[in-house]
């Protein structure tokens, strides 16, 4: 599950549990503060992120420059 999925279930049962990921929402940070703002301007005030979105997200902008590095969009040539 992802961190807009805990927020369905009873605090009170969580209480004590541990959640590990490499992303929530709920870092009070710049960078992450910037990242929820654009994804609410595209997708609206109600969108939440996710671990899953974040990796996603990043997983472009890291495809992004190995196809500007290789300067070809073949995987191979990119890999």
């Amino acid at each position: 599950i992802s961190e807009p999925e805990l927020r369905h279930f009873n605090i009170d049962a969580m209480t004590g549990d541990y959640a590990t990921w490499g992303y929530f929402e709920s870092i009070d940070s710049l960078e992450n503060k910037q990242f929820i703002k654009k994804i609410r301007k595209k997708y609206g005030d109600d969108a939440t992120t996710s671990d899953a979105m974040e990796s996603a997200y990043f997983g472009m902008y890291f495809w992004k420059q190995a196809v500007e590095k290789a300067q070809a969009i073949e995987p191979k040539l990119v890999i």
